[in-house]
């Protein structure tokens, strides 16, 4: 489905809501009659097609979103979507010892990339640790870097940016920012699964300025204002 698709369909729900109220179900005779009145029967089938097609799991991950900017539902059949394209390439001074990143079971969200070389993290200091690899990205996605469970459980290993973004546009070395909270230096073999990625959509954000917000029942309360009224309230 293309852009242009996309607004047209706005268009229509603005008409068809031209009273404050959608017509929700357009199948009725009735309903079809008021409508055909108020858009033509022309418009009607065109927005029944439209509907159709923003039903269609597969549109939010053509890289559009539906109205507002906002993804659209995605039911069971998300399963059939097929995988987004990421191109990998080995650096050249590490051609040879880096590793093409993999799944380690059937269904999961997250890949493992590897360390390319032996790399130490000094105690309570902070490191790049190479994969060797660089990556290009479908547009209207990115990619997020994360740690693995057992790293983080078994070793005192951190990643100190978690959750890392790497852009559709970024074309330089992905390597992982790692933290030893250790008291002693850790020694990171070539080959360890040092963190896992995940791919997810761009959702664009629309800024708007406005000379004030509406009020909410929080209001600019943060920062352990909940314990504090937690504990008032006790």
């Amino acid at each position: 489905m293309d852009e242009n698709k996309v607004l047209d369909f706005e268009e229509m729900m603005k008409e068809m809501s031209g009273d404050g109220n959608i017509q929700e179900n357009i199948t009725d005779e009735d309903e079809q009659a008021i409508l055909a009145s108020k858009l033509g029967k022309d418009k009607i089938a065109a927005f029944q097609e439209l509907m159709q097609q923003f039903m269609d799991p597969n549109a939010m991950f053509g890289g559009l979103t539906g109205l507002n900017g906002m993804p659209f539902p995605v039911s069971e059949t998300l399963q059939n979507i097929p995988p987004v394209s990421v191109k990998v390439t080995v650096i050249d001074e590490y051609k040879g010892e880096a590793k093409l990143p993999t799944y380690a079971h059937e269904g999961d969200a997250g890949f493992d990339f590897y360390v390319a070389r032996d790399t130490t993290v000094p105690a309570g200091q902070t490191v790049l640790v190479p994969t060797g690899l660089a990556v290009a990205i479908d547009p209207g996605f990115y990619m997020t870097m994360l740690p693995r469970s057992g790293k983080s459980l078994k070793t005192g290993l951190r990643i100190a940016n978690a959750p890392g973004t790497i852009d559709s546009g970024y074309r330089g070395h992905v390597q992982v920012i790692v933290w030893n909270t250790n008291d002693e230096d850790v020694l990171i073999k070539a080959g360890t699964r040092i963190a896992q990625g995940t791919l997810l959509p761009v959702i664009k954000a629309k800024f708007e300025e406005v000379d004030e917000l509406d009020d909410t029942e929080r209001s600019g309360n943060g920062f352990g204002s909940t314990d504090e009224e937690k504990n008032t309230n006790e």
